[in-house]
């Protein structure tokens, strides 16, 4: 539970600033939701580039992939949409890397 109540409550506040920076129409808010983003972004592309299962290892309750897939993929949307293609390519990117990392084993060392 405490996982989605996480997962919520972040979701949440990224609505919330993109609501005030796209329909509102408050500057500030955009620049907050778009360096959330990128910062997102980067470190997505860093943990899917270095992180294999070992990182993960709290597990994901039933479902919650599914609701991160959607929630992605709306925001990949919106941000493409109001014409940051870099930053919606680079999140998708991201959300792929880092799902693979879930599945990729370890690196096994060599004995010496």
């Amino acid at each position: 539970m405490n996982y989605w109540i996480k997962a919520i409550a972040f979701d949440s506040l990224l609505a919330l600033a993109l609501y005030a920076w796209l329909v509102a129409g408050m500057d500030g808010a955009g620049r907050v939701a778009l360096f959330f983003l990128w910062f997102t972004a980067v470190m997505r592309i860093l943990v899917g580039l270095l992180g294999n299962k070992t990182m993960f290892k709290e597990i994901r309750p039933t479902g919650f992939g599914v609701y991160h897939a959607v929630t992605d993929l709306v925001v990949v949307c919106l941000i493409v949409w109001v014409g940051h293609l870099w930053l919606g390519a680079i999140l998708a990117i991201g959300y792929f890397l880092v799902e693979a990392a879930r599945q990729k084993e370890p690196i096994a060392k060599e004995a010496a």
